[in-house]
């Protein structure tokens, strides 16, 4: 024992001056280093949230941009198919229109031909050829005689043609000729176009 004891006074001696003291644990120093280790973690943590948080950022603003994009082609759509519809609206109203004009001019016609067949009019019938004229060489156009000139009705001429050449109506026409209205004209005969009295 009393070894032991020898052994526990050297280290009582060495501990007072100093000499290979055994280091204590500090509480204090490990508090600290850890939390300095915390404060490190949240303010990394904190970064790589704001930084996420950019890029996530930046990715929902594209997003809200091209569903923008998306919305305003689809009004456009939307604006093109009305239009299109009213278009072929227009274009159904105009083909009854356009159906019922046509129909109004067949049965205008219809009509007329009856007209036609019941009281001819001589206004525009052309000059009928004469089998006695055939043979016959026609005459000069406006042969003057006695101050009066005449004009030799051609073939496919009308009083209306005639009366524009000489330009007179074919009323007066008519009654220089003493042509009644229902009197056709022929190819080769004599019509006065105007007296010098």
């Amino acid at each position: 024992m009393g070894v032991r004891n020898l052994d526990m006074a050297r280290d009582n001696i060495r501990i007072e001056k100093g000499h290979n003291q055994p280091r204590r644990f500090n509480i204090r120093f490990v508090l600290h280093v850890a939390v300095l280790l915390l404060a490190l973690i949240a303010i990394f943590t904190v970064y790589m949230q704001r930084k996420g948080g950019e890029t996530d950022g930046e990715k929902i603003r594209e997003i809200d941009k091209r569903l923008g994009d998306i919305e305003d082609r689809l009004n456009r759509i939307e604006s093109t198919e009305k239009s299109i519809s009213s278009i072929d609206e227009q274009r159904t109203k105009f083909e009854i229109s356009l159906m019922n004009r046509l129909e109004g001019l067949e049965s205008l016609i219809t009509k007329k031909g009856s007209t036609d067949t019941a009281e001819p009019d001589n206004l525009h019938t052309e000059a009928v050829v004469k089998e006695s004229d055939k043979k016959a060489e026609p005459e000069k156009d406006n042969e003057i005689g006695d101050n009066i000139r005449y004009h030799q009705v051609l073939a496919g001429e009308t009083l209306y043609r005639i009366s524009l050449k000489y330009g007179m109506t074919v009323e007066e026409l008519r009654k220089l000729n003493k042509i009644a209205p229902e009197v056709a004209i022929y190819v080769g005969q004599k019509l006065i176009v105007s007296r010098n009295n």
